[in-house]
């Protein structure tokens, strides 16, 4: 009976052991990185550890001398300060935070067909206003009629596909950047290199 029950333990361990990996492999696959999921699985683990540790330090609290009171007490507001610098870094890489992303790409490419460029303008780096004018969008080129976003590199492109009034479908790439709690735009181009129909990128402010 002792035997069985040894081997069931052994066995729960080992499924466990599997679901675990199991669970850290597809965290860690690319599709999963591609949604961000790695990130949020991250910054779950880090806050469900700090909380394990609050909850088991208030039952041992009563228990423990003054230096050891310090001492977890200086661990815990490490591990606390190391959780919240996780979730600063990884925040752009969380989900719904990337489909911000998408959002507002969308606004920016509905500005440009609508003719709307103060509002385009808003959405750039201080880096684009610095070497775009309103006038520079204000060209066949700049408006597309319709545009389709497939998906986002990292946190650094979203690419897709748009169409303009002469019915050409071009490549887009619309380079982003999170800063100050919102998305940016740094860059957009239509069409592949080196036959681009339109190209505000890094080239066209005249950086490498």
């Amino acid at each position: 009976m002792k035997n069985k029950d040894n081997l069931r333990t052994i066995s729960r361990i080992v499924l466990y052991c599997i679901v675990v990996i199991g669970v850290l492999i597809a965290f860690d696959s690319q599709p999963a990185k591609d949604l961000g999921l790695d990130a949020l699985f991250g910054v779950l683990t880090q806050v469900v550890i700090v909380v394990w540790y609050l909850f088991w330090i208030k039952k041992q609290w009563k228990g423990w001398k003054l230096w050891q009171k310090i001492g977890i007490t200086i661990i815990i507001a490490l591990m606390t300060f190391s959780t919240v610098n996780e979730i600063v870094d990884e925040w752009p890489r969380l989900p719904w935070v990337k489909a911000e992303a998408f959002t507002t790409v969308d606004e920016f490419m509905t500005d440009l067909q609508e003719k709307n460029y103060a509002a385009a303008m808003t959405v750039l780096t201080p880096r684009m206003q610095r070497c775009i004018n309103p006038s520079d969008l204000d060209q066949p080129d700049a408006q597309p009629i319709s545009w389709e976003l497939t998906e986002i590199q990292g946190i650094s492109n979203i690419h897709g596909t748009a169409t303009f009034v002469d019915g050409q479908e071009l490549a887009l790439t619309v380079r982003i950047e999170w800063a100050d709690k919102q998305w940016w735009i740094n860059g957009f181009w239509f069409g592949n290199w080196p036959e681009e129909r339109l190209d505000f990128s890094s080239v066209h402010c005249g950086e490498e």
